[in-house]
């Protein structure tokens, strides 16, 4: 049959013998067997195809944009591990290094989390163009860009690029940028909301506002409200977020507010 290795679970040992004695008893001749500890999920109980805490096929990963290098390396380190500390590997890499002798004793856990960190790193070396790629279809998808410029679209993606686990995620992250009111997110949002001084950096905001709307003029009014209200650091960026976004923190400040645009941010801080 051509198959000359076969891996799998290690609840197959017991019946690994009977199975080359029908090879034995046919004439033909058997692969090598391997047997691997088992996958367990994040409750250390055996993985199974009824677990509905984990996705189990490759086309639901490949659906909320997972990279399929990111999947080969996260998949080749359960139940096996590489020599040294790094655990990101192209793979030539991973075929050159791979060795049964470094296979685990142990259960390896199917760690979701750990598989964002992988993709991650991944989508982090990716230039622009190719984020924009991955991310662009979720976006379109979810929401109406047709009324956004590609400025305003290239500002909002690139924002994210560090921080994005996978693609479809960047409708989550970018949701702010859609709604058209602004929810305080918590009772820390809304502490910082009640501060006087979050009502001088807003008022000072409206009146210092730019004449155009850009990342740039955004980010020389945030300096002289700085200025004029004597205020710098929490009391000055985390009060014109929450005025803005509703939220305590979130990427840079001049860009987040130049996304959210002019009309809604004037109207929040003349609201504050």
């Amino acid at each position: 049959m051509d198959i000359t290795h076969v891996f799998r679970g290690e609840e197959h040992l017991s019946n690994t013998p009977k199975q080359i004695m029908i090879y034995r008893m046919l004439g033909w001749s058997y692969p090598s067997f391997g047997h691997m500890t088992l996958i367990v999920n994040e409750q250390r109980k055996k993985l199974s195809k009824r677990d509905n805490s984990i996705l189990q096929f490759m086309s639901q990963y490949e659906e909320l944009g997972y990279l399929p290098q990111a999947m080969f390396n996260f998949m080749s380190l359960l139940g096996w591990s590489p020599i040294g500390e790094e655990e990101i590997f192209t793979h030539e890499e991973l075929v050159k290094q791979f060795s049964e002798e470094r296979l685990s004793k142990s259960p390896s856990m199917f760690d979701p989390m750990k598989l964002k960190w992988i993709n991650n790193r991944y989508i982090k070396a990716m230039s622009y163009e190719e984020f924009k790629a991955l991310v662009l279809p979720f976006l379109e998808k979810a929401q109406d860009l047709s009324v956004k410029s590609d400025l305003w679209i290239d500002t909002l993606i690139a924002l994210y690029h560090d921080q994005c686990s996978f693609g479809q995620e960047i409708v989550e992250l970018t949701s702010m940028f859609f709604e058209t009111e602004t929810t305080l997110e918590n009772e820390e949002a809304e502490e910082v909301f009640k501060q006087d001084t979050t009502s001088q950096v807003a008022k000072a905001f409206v009146e210092n506002r730019p004449s155009e709307w850009t990342i740039e003029s955004v980010k020389e009014t945030i300096n002289k409200v700085k200025v004029t209200t004597g205020l710098k650091g929490k009391p000055l960026f985390m009060g014109l977020r929450v005025v803005a976004s509703g939220k305590v923190h979130g990427p840079d400040l001049a860009s987040t507010l130049y996304l959210i645009g002019e009309e809604r941010v004037i109207f929040a801080c003349n609201a504050r």
